[in-house]
C-alpha cells in the first residue's frame, strides 16, 4: 500500500506544469500626481504577477506580461493598475524594468527601468533573483499617465534614482499540497 501511495505521488508531480507563478517587485522614490493630486519624494512598491508560462521572446532578452499589478505610494495609498504591464529583463543593457504592455508582452513604452547589473545578462526570468539594489533606476514615459482604480497616475521624469528588483517563483497551491503528501508518506513509513 506505501508503495502504491509513493507511485501516486511520483505520478502528480510528474504531472505538474512547469509553468509557476512569478511575482515582481519594483520598489524607488518619486514624484507626481494621481487623480489631480501632487506628491512629492514618496517612497512606492510596484507589484506584479505573472506566469513563466507566458514569457516572450525578445530577442534580446524576456518579457512577461503581467495577470495583475498594483502600486503602493508611502502616504498616499494602493492603486491597481487598469492597463496592460509587463516585466522584462534586455541582456543589451543588463536591465530589468517594468513598463506598459502591448502585442502579448512584445512591446510597450517603458516606466521604469533599472537596476543596470551583470546578474541580469541572460537571466531567462524563470527563477528567483534578488533583491537587487541600485542607483540607476530611471522614471519616464508617464506623461500621458496610467489608468488605475484610483485615477490617472502620472510619475514625473527622473533619473537616476535608488531602488531594488525582486523576482520570487511562488509555489503552486498543488505543488505545495503534493509535497505536504509525500511528507506525510515519508512519516508513516518510519512509524
Amino acid at each position: 500500500m506505501r508503495t502504491t501511495a509513493f507511485v501516486v505521488v511520483l505520478a502528480g508531480l510528474g504531472s505538474i506544469s512547469s509553468a509557476e507563478p512569478i511575482m515582481f517587485t519594483h520598489t524607488g522614490t518619486g514624484s507626481g500626481n494621481i487623480a489631480g493630486v501632487d506628491f512629492f519624494d514618496r517612497d512606492f512598491t510596484i507589484t506584479a504577477l505573472g506566469d513563466t508560462d507566458d514569457r516572450v521572446d525578445l530577442g534580446f532578452g524576456y518579457a512577461i506580461e503581467h495577470t495583475s499589478a498594483s502600486i503602493d505610494i508611502d502616504g498616499v495609498g494602493s492603486f491597481t493598475f487598469l492597463l496592460s504591464t509587463r516585466s522584462f529583463v534586455n541582456w543589451n543593457l543588463n536591465r530589468v524594468g517594468f513598463s506598459r504592455s502591448e502585442f502579448g508582452g512584445l512591446g510597450g513604452s517603458d516606466l521604469y527601468n533599472g537596476p543596470s547589473n551583470g546578474v541580469f545578462n541572460m537571466w531567462d526570468m524563470t527563477t528567483s533573483i534578488g533583491p537587487i539594489a541600485g542607483d540607476d533606476f530611471e522614471l519616464f514615459q508617464w506623461d500621458s499617465g496610467v489608468d488605475t482604480d484610483g485615477g490617472l497616475l502620472d510619475f514625473f521624469d527622473e533619473s537616476p534614482i535608488s531602488g531594488t528588483f525582486t523576482a520570487t517563483i511562488v509555489p503552486a497551491p498543488g505543488t505545495i499540497g503534493l509535497l505536504g503528501l509525500m511528507g506525510l508518506a515519508g512519516t508513516r513509513r518510519r512509524r
